[in-house]
């Protein structure tokens, strides 16, 4: 079973969509905001998504409410922009503006985070999403992104494999997952792990590149092995990792949940639903206590998504080493 976990806006609905989003437009413009909503994409637990425009240029609202925002995914997204405005990896498709919000607290002022010219850029920035504003109207917080008209990987595999009842390639598969990898290491370079890794959240570019999007479940990465304790609820279910089930995170979290993400791209389905009920399943018995195995998937490709789902994150590979496995798995191939 593959499955969506998130709402769509249905066609019956759009109509009164678009009154409430004229009147919303009008507070917008009233503020002299230089955004505005044209259609509302998607409503999830954290909000609602638009595609806009800003500065005559398409991008993604992310609309959340005051109460659930946390300030962490604003604070990521402006330091993979210093990081992305000191390399070559700038986008050229929307200009980062800066417009003064009287409404916003601008607590990012005192922020002490290194300038730009002292941030390394790491080789999967360029993976990772921009963020393009911040503003807060009301008990409401829109965070502006560039927007990826191709959808993401979860869409990609339902409209091109699924529903063709074909598989991609395990050679593309490999690829998507080591620049997707590449894109979790660069968010840990910058001192932060993801904790919601899923198809979902890898948006495509006009180039089919994986791109890292929503921080909002994101923790300070570990240096070390030792788990910490989980600030808030994070992850979705069906690629949750053992640790993060039991409110804890370490530095291989994300690797559990990519190895998820690889799975469903080679199989077309979901490993899980349900963590706890898959580790007393007769399938985790067979696919873990011997070797990983996947039928008409390379054995060395079995042998690395089995070291990246090792329930024990301890035992689990690292991602520089998944990093290291996947290119010399692409060249072999």
């Amino acid at each position: 079973m593959f499955k969506r976990f998130f709402r769509s806006i249905s066609p019956k609905k759009k109509l009164s969509k678009r009154y409430s989003m004229f009147a919303e437009n009008k507070i917008i413009k009233k503020n002299n905001f230089p955004f505005k909503l044209e259609e509302n994409i998607i409503n999830g637990s954290f909000g609602k998504i638009y595609r806009g425009v800003m500065d005559e240029e398409s991008c993604c609202i992310k609309k959340i409410k005051l109460s659930q925002y946390r300030e962490i995914e604003n604070k990521v997204g402006t330091k993979v922009n210093e990081c992305l405005s000191s390399s070559n990896h700038a986008s050229k498709n929307i200009v980062l503006k800066e417009t003064p919000n009287p409404l916003i607290n601008q607590s990012n002022s005192n922020n002490t985070s290194p300038s730009p010219s002292k941030l390394k850029s790491p080789e999967g920035i360029k993976y990772l999403c921009r963020t393009l504003g911040k503003y807060r109207i009301d008990d409401n917080i829109y965070l502006i992104m560039p927007y990826y008209s191709n959808k993401d990987l979860f869409f990609h595999i339902e409209e091109n494999y699924l529903k063709q009842q074909r598989k991609m390639n395990v050679k593309q598969a490999l690829k998507y997952a080591l620049k997707m990898a590449e894109a979790i290491s660069a968010l840990n370079t910058l001192g932060y792990t993801h904790l919601d890794v899923k198809l979902e959240n890898f948006v495509l570019d006009d180039n089919n590149n994986p791109i890292l999007i929503d921080y909002g479940s994101c923790h300070p990465f570990p240096m070390d092995e030792k788990l910490s304790p989980l600030k808030y609820h994070c992850g979705t279910k069906c690629y949750i990792s053992p640790e993060v089930i039991m409110n804890y995170y370490g530095n291989k979290s994300d690797v559990w949940s990519l190895g998820i993400c690889l799975y469903s791209m080679l199989t077309n389905s979901s490993l899980y639903e349900d963590i706890d009920e898959y580790f007393v399943s007769d399938e985790y018995k067979s696919l873990h206590v011997n070797n990983f195995y996947i039928s008409d998937v390379p054995e060395f490709v079995n042998e690395l998504i089995g070291d990246m789902l090792q329930r024990s994150p301890a035992k689990r590979i690292s991602i520089k080493n998944v990093i290291v496995e996947l290119k010399s798995l692409i060249y072999m191939l």
